[in-house]
């Protein structure tokens, strides 16, 4: 890890942060030994830049970048994750790579006017979701002497992903207005407006599955999903201390609307819908099924293509919250403030 501070002058001053960590997780699944080893490499840049343009008016601009590697490697005691009643479930070798990215600029700005005190800003931000698998096989079989004779009850079968760019943007914009009222009364009110773009690949690939609006899979080019506008989230909070309590009282309350994207692993679905992944009950499949056509009507008839609601709503919450401090004479604590909430 590493920071450098710089003080241009009074009124400009700079920061920059590195830090950047290795780690490896090595695991022993089961009883046979089969392990899994997971590499991570979090990584963290940001940069930024004050300037005090007067008494009253400060601005700040950040740059940002945000990466979580992750490569993870499954080794089993043979290629294949058998499945027998009564003896242990042996893994599938595989491998996934994930290389989530986040680079982002923000803003805030805050002025003093009076009686108020003014902030805004914003923030962009672009998402780089760079992901892939091997492939995967898993057997089941519903009894030791089905297994003798090799008789399948189920088979799932996973191909293999090649690394897949997928991209996005985040927007936000904020305004918020802290109004001192009196001596005794303090007002807080403010908006904050996020819309997240549809995600994409950058080859443009992805399979979007519409049982509704396409009876199977969508023409090439159909958008993931369909874009939530109307990320509006208001704010309102006050503290108040009664002079009638004597100003030992504050009484706090405050409402919000927050919105979030959630992970970008779960609007991904399109591009999970590459693989060819089959789970088919059928025991005429062979012990080692190869990868059939996409166009042959074995596929059509066991394909579990994954899909994602294409209306979807970001996730949001509500917050309200209301707390009573009061101070207790010194004699009482040796902290002499108490609070509910």
């Amino acid at each position: 890890m590493m920071r450098v501070d710089q003080r241009i002058n009074d009124k400009h001053s700079l920061f920059f942060r590195f830090a950047m960590t290795d780690g490896l997780i090595s695991e022993i699944r089961n009883g046979l030994l089969e392990t899994r080893d997971s590499l991570l490499r979090p990584t963290n840049i940001t940069t930024q830049w004050q300037q005090i343009w007067s008494t009253t008016l400060l601005n700040e601009i950040k740059l940002g970048f945000n990466r979580s590697a992750l490569t993870r490697n499954d080794v089993g005691s043979i290629p294949e994750g058998v499945s027998i009643p009564g003896f242990t479930t042996t893994q599938p070798t595989s491998y996934i790579i994930e290389k989530p990215s986040a680079y982002s600029i923000v803003d805030n700005l805050s002025w003093i006017r009076g009686r108020h005190t003014i902030k805004a800003g914003g923030e962009v931000r672009r998402i780089h979701l760079n992901v892939g698998n091997g492939p995967a096989t898993s057997v089941t079989f519903s009894s030791l002497p089905n297994f003798l004779n090799n008789v399948l009850d189920r088979v799932q079968i996973g191909s293999r992903l090649d690394t897949v760019g997928v991209r996005r943007t985040f927007y936000s914009t904020y305004l918020q207005d802290e109004i001192r009222v009196s001596s005794t009364f303090t007002l807080n009110v403010g908006f904050r407006y996020e819309q997240y773009t549809v995600s994409k690949d950058v080859y443009g690939r992805g399979r979007v599955f519409d049982l509704v609006r396409c009876q199977g899979f969508c023409p090439a080019g159909t958008p993931w999903f369909f874009s939530d506008n109307d990320n509006i989230a208001p704010r309102v909070s006050f503290a108040w201390s009664p002079t009638a309590l004597g100003g030992k009282t504050v009484l706090r309350a405050g409402y919000g609307r927050y919105f979030g994207p959630g992970q970008n692993d779960d609007v991904t679905a399109a591009i999970d819908s590459l693989p060819e992944n089959i789970s088919s009950p059928s025991p005429t499949l062979p012990a080692s099924p190869t990868r059939p056509p996409a166009s042959s009507a074995s596929f059509a008839a066991k394909a579990r293509p994954p899909a994602a609601s294409s209306d979807r709503k970001e996730p949001e919450s509500h917050m309200w919250t209301f707390s009573i401090q009061h101070q207790l004479p010194p004699a009482s604590s040796p902290r002499s403030l108490t609070s509910a909430t």
